[in-house]
């Protein structure tokens, strides 16, 4: 099962930094190279372009993924400008903690396609190389082509690793399909207030055979969630039996967590999507995960290793599927001396 986290609608209050200047040098992409590409930034993959359609300003950047791109080779995105053990910051973040706000727009979205801007923890080469996963929002299904430009906040701090250098700011594209993404306003901000997260949406299959969705979630935040809580929606034929789909969240101190589960009825379809909503401090934040089988062989045998000229036997072939949705159709072929 694959997931996706992404965060919802904010009203945040931003604490203004002084007169020190954004290190998010250029998030607005107002200012452009000889080539006319945004100064500060470089193109990840392909069809990174300035655009018209801006929040503020004149421009904003648009990564378009076309429904062909190979996604093993091909990746979608931006990041900092920097070069890989050459032992300079170049345009990356010298901060280790805080958060970055933006705005966005997606006019157009496969419903398969995830969309995050991720932060990632550096080291002195530099490199990805300081063990720690990367923070990063998740555009909400919900805002794939409604034609809304949408606030995203995510939180980090990688002030307690010692291998941390800089910090490279780095949008993406994957997955199948179609996909235009407009960004703009990209600032750095000391505090980001009360954050609701998803940290995971996954299935369990139980010993009765039943499936059971978990919701881990936490307060990424610097200060403390309000009661809030968790609704689950499902895919037909899905639907949640002993519980409600909405379930009450308790007050939660930043790095908390809270675990909300929920036993399934039905049968998956493979790539049918679920999703969580959690809401809190007049945040929300929505993971949705798509369900797919996983087929294990387990056994493949013969009733004896001798046959004679114009005897018969048996073979069996034992298959599990190890995944969270039904397999429509085996196909089996065996090669014979």
């Amino acid at each position: 099962m694959t997931k996706r986290i992404a965060c919802g609608v904010f009203l945040i209050c931003r604490l203004v930094w002084g007169q020190a200047a954004n290190p998010v040098t250029n998030g607005g992409f107002e200012l452009l190279d000889e080539q006319g590409f945004p100064a500060d930034w470089e193109q990840v993959g392909k069809e990174a372009t300035v655009s018209p359609d801006a929040h503020t300003g004149k421009n904003a950047i648009l990564l378009h993924r076309p429904a062909d791109a190979d996604e093993r080779r091909h990746e979608t995105g931006l990041n900092r400008i920097w070069q890989i053990s050459s032992g300079r910051q170049d345009k990356m973040l010298a901060v280790a903690k805080g958060g970055i706000h933006f705005w966005y727009k997606v006019p157009q979205a496969d419903p398969k396609v995830v969309m995050k801007l991720n932060v990632i923890a550096m080291d002195e080469r530099p490199f990805e190389g300081c063990g720690v996963p990367r923070a990063f929002y998740q555009v909400p299904a919900k805002h794939f082509g409604d034609g809304q430009w949408h606030e995203g906040l995510l939180a980090f701090d990688f002030s307690e690793n010692k291998r941390f250098r800089w910090l490279q700011v780095s949008p993406r594209i994957t997955g199948p399909g179609d996909t235009q993404w407009l960004i703009d306003d990209l600032e750095y901000v000391e505090e980001v207030g009360p954050l609701p997260t998803i940290l995971s949406l996954k299935s369990y299959r139980m010993l009765d055979g039943s499936l059971q969705l978990r919701c881990l979630m936490t307060n990424s935040g610097d200060t403390p969630l309000t009661e809030g809580q968790v609704t689950l929606r499902l895919p037909e034929p899905l639907r949640v039996v002993d519980a409600p789909a909405t379930q009450a969240i308790r007050k939660l101190a930043p790095d908390t967590f809270e675990v909300a589960a929920w036993k399934i009825a039905g049968a998956p379809v493979p790539e049918s999507v679920a999703a969580a909503e959690f809401a809190a401090s007049g945040k929300s934040v929505e993971v949705t995960c798509s369900f797919a089988p996983a087929l294990d062989w387990i056994q493949f045998q013969t009733e004896r290793n001798v046959l004679w000229p114009g005897q018969e036997m048996n073979v069996d072939v034992v298959a599990y599927n190890r995944g969270d949705a039904v397999l429509p159709r085996i196909d089996l072929a065996i090669s014979l001396p």
